[in-house]
């Protein structure tokens, strides 16, 4: 993938000597320098949602804003769920396949900018998991790394239960015939 800017995660020195010469005819007295760097490795997209709850063994997917070695990011991410830090490995192109939502994220991300993975082993039912990425996320593009972390984080689903059950005219009094309803939590 050829790339029509700059490269990230990269710093660069301007230096403008003495003596330059504008168009309008003025020339620079002094040389002037400056420095300025692109952004390191920033998160873009993420998966599992945290709107919803997600299974016991999710593929996660991570989208950042210029091209990573999937490795090597890897190597900077933790899935912590409620205090179990998880061990991690790549996704297969054939789990990637596999999962609609990942296949779909995948095919609508920038070459060589995401990865997928997931944990060795499940997840427990009804927790909190958090990813982290980083500090010290690696570029293809650049030495430059990042300074902070970049978390998203989402529940897995919880034991079946029902929430919620009842007539649909008058609650005190289901009658034959009459419709009920049950609500369940997942």
């Amino acid at each position: 993938e050829l790339i029509d800017r700059l490269p990230m995660a990269t710093e660069y020195t301007v230096s403008i000597p003495a003596g330059t010469e504008s168009q309008t005819g003025g020339t620079l007295a002094d040389a002037v320098q400056f420095r300025f760097s692109t952004p390191t490795v920033t998160l873009v997209n993420s998966y599992p949602y945290s709107y919803a709850p997600q299974p016991l063994e999710p593929l996660f997917f991570a989208h950042f804003n210029q091209r990573i070695d999937a490795a090597a990011v890897l190597e900077t991410i933790k899935v912590d769920a409620e205090g179990r830090q998880m061990a991690l490995r790549l996704a297969t192109e054939e789990e990637i396949a596999a999962d609609s939502t990942v296949r779909y994220l995948a095919e609508n991300a920038q070459e060589g900018r995401w990865l997928a993975f997931r944990a060795t082993e499940a997840l427990t039912a009804d927790t909190y998991v958090a990813v982290t990425i980083g500090p010290k996320t690696p570029s293809t593009e650049g030495p430059l790394l990042t300074e902070s972390i970049q978390s998203y984080g989402f529940n897995t689903y919880a034991p079946l239960q029902i929430v919620e059950h009842g007539c649909s005219y008058w609650e005190e009094i289901c009658r034959p015939l009459q419709s009920f309803f049950i609500e369940f939590n997942n």
